[in-house]
């Protein structure tokens, strides 16, 4: 009996990933890109450790969804890549470039993910959403006035 939730278990395997698979799909956006041409892109702009923003030559933004958090990656607000293919990929490692006395220095490499297209209005509420920093604890102080006695008036 074994054997056979063995085999079972073996057999449903591949149709366990490939259904996995096959939602993933779904829930891509449309137009999904696992790769840019380098030629095509206009300028980048730094989000944040997670996310950076592609504008393409034309009307195309695409948000870069990093798998990983890029430690530093928005302070510097600038990063390096090699190819050899003329394109980005989700594959590809970027490196956070750090500005020592004017000599820029490769931080962190960090993996890129998927391009995906996003629109201007998602890119306006992207960018107005603050970074969520933790607030520094204040300590309650209670405005104490000095007790006056009543005094009295000088002597002239």
């Amino acid at each position: 009996m074994r054997y056979l939730v063995l085999i079972v278990m073996l057999l449903s395997g591949p149709a366990v990933a490939e259904e996995a698979a096959a939602e993933d799909e779904q829930l891509e956006v449309p137009g999904t890109r696992n790769c840019v041409s380098l030629a095509a892109i206009d300028r980048t702009r730094v989000v944040d450790d997670n996310t950076i923003l592609f504008y393409m030559l034309g009307p195309d933004v695409y948000v870069n969804n990093l798998p990983r958090r890029c430690n530093g990656l928005k302070r510097t607000d600038a990063f390096s890549y090699a190819t050899s293919i003329g394109q980005l990929c989700s594959l590809d490692i970027i490196r956070g470039l750090r500005n020592l006395g004017g000599q820029f220095v490769p931080g962190v490499a960090c993996g890129l993910g998927k391009f995906v297209p996003i629109t201007q209005e998602q890119i306006d509420l992207l960018l107005a959403e603050p970074e969520l920093e933790p607030e520094a604890v204040q300590p309650e102080v209670e405005d104490i006035a000095p007790e006056v006695e009543d005094a009295a008036p000088p002597a002239d």
